[in-house]
């Protein structure tokens, strides 16, 4: 199975235009933190854009092209629904272009306004085309992980554990993308142990294959601090930040991190 992969750390809102746009996530960083993942056929796209508010409350607004798609595949967030609507805006500094008649598998949010999904340009579609089926396998395995962190916790491998330890985690700590209030939420003891220890466990000899998470990014995105006994190691000349980092996060999940839960983020109950 895949092995270590980035994290994206930066989360924006969809449809802010910026004049340098910052790496685009991989297929499993945006199935991870998507809230609908499928594959499908744009059937139609509106002729007449459909403006609506940045955010919610916002004043500004955002005029959004918005494409009908056939579902053929629903991955992960979807119930029945055969057709959704998703909105997008297409520029020359963004890979957010949808064509008639062609597959995607795409990486959805809903709009704060719950009318239709919107795309981000952080999670650019993926074109179906020939050499797409192992991202799209890839993609699935990301959606498993999702629907039972337990499981796939238990995996035989260290490497899957892993695996399944930075998929949860940027689950977890990435606020949603619809621009909705949100709030932080403890993970159960137990299973934030096993991803903690999941990713101590990492071989850092290992070379990324694929994916794009790597302990470094995983392990600053859970955000410990000194609340959470956790001291910051010094980095001596000639040593490897990440090695060092490495034994200190493993030195601190035997003391004060054995009964640290992550704090995940959650739509705020009003």
């Amino acid at each position: 199975m895949r092995c270590l992969f980035l994290v994206a750390l930066l989360l924006f809102i969809p449809g802010i235009a910026l004049s340098k746009r910052a790496a685009s996530r991989t297929p499993v960083q945006s199935a991870a933190v998507a809230d609908v993942v499928l594959v499908g056929t744009v059937t139609d796209i509106d002729k007449d854009p459909l403006v609506a508010p940045s955010a919610p409350g916002a004043a500004d607004k955002i005029a959004y092209t918005v494409a009908t798609v056939q579902v053929t595949d629903a991955i992960r967030g979807l119930k029945t629904e055969t057709h959704v609507k998703v909105g997008y805006t297409p520029n020359a500094r963004t890979p957010l272009n949808l064509a008639e008649k062609q597959d995607y598998l795409l990486f959805l949010t809903k709009h704060h306004s719950g009318n239709f999904y919107v795309l981000n340009f952080m999670s650019p579609p993926v074109a179906i085309g020939a050499g797409s089926k192992t991202t799209v396998e890839d993609v699935k395995s990301v959606g498993k992980i999702l629907a039972d962190p337990a499981k796939a916790l238990k995996a035989g491998k260290a490497d899957d554990k892993a695996f399944a330890a930075m998929v949860l985690i940027m689950r977890y700590r990435s606020p949603s993308e619809s621009g909705t209030e949100q709030t932080l939420e403890a993970v159960p003891l137990e299973e934030s142990q096993s991803i903690l220890q999941a990713l101590g466990a990492v071989d850092l000899t290992t070379t990324p294959q694929d994916g794009g998470f790597q302990f470094l990014q995983a392990f600053y995105q859970l955000g410990l601090g000194e609340t959470d006994g956790w001291k910051t190691p010094e980095i001596k000349p000639g040593e490897q930040a990440v090695t060092v980092l490495h034994k200190t996060f493993n030195e601190w999940l035997t003391g004060a991190g054995a009964k640290y839960q992550i704090q995940k983020f959650v739509p705020k109950v009003k």
